[in-house]
């Protein structure tokens, strides 16, 4: 995944921005790949890795919307999950 062939966009300057990811421990070797798609993505838009916040919760779809709401006051930035 993290080889595939990309589209070229603008970079953004990401250097200001805390971010918070919140991944399921269910189908690890997937989600795994998705994070570090994710950590490069951010990292190419200049985004420190001090100001990323990496959370691995359970599969229950609880646990994913519990911790990504405790993450929305502190980050700028927190995915929503799918229902």
């Amino acid at each position: 995944m993290l080889n595939a062939k990309k589209g070229h966009s603008k970079k953004n300057d990401g250097s200001k921005l805390k971010i918070g990811i919140v991944v399921s421990q269910f189908n690890s070797n997937i989600t795994k790949s998705m994070l570090d798609g994710a950590l490069e993505t951010l990292k190419e838009n200049k985004v420190k890795a001090g100001n990323i916040k990496t959370v691995w919760v359970p599969s229950n779809h609880s646990a994913l919307l519990k911790e990504g709401i405790n993450c929305q006051s502190t980050y700028n930035v927190i995915p929503k999950p799918k229902r």
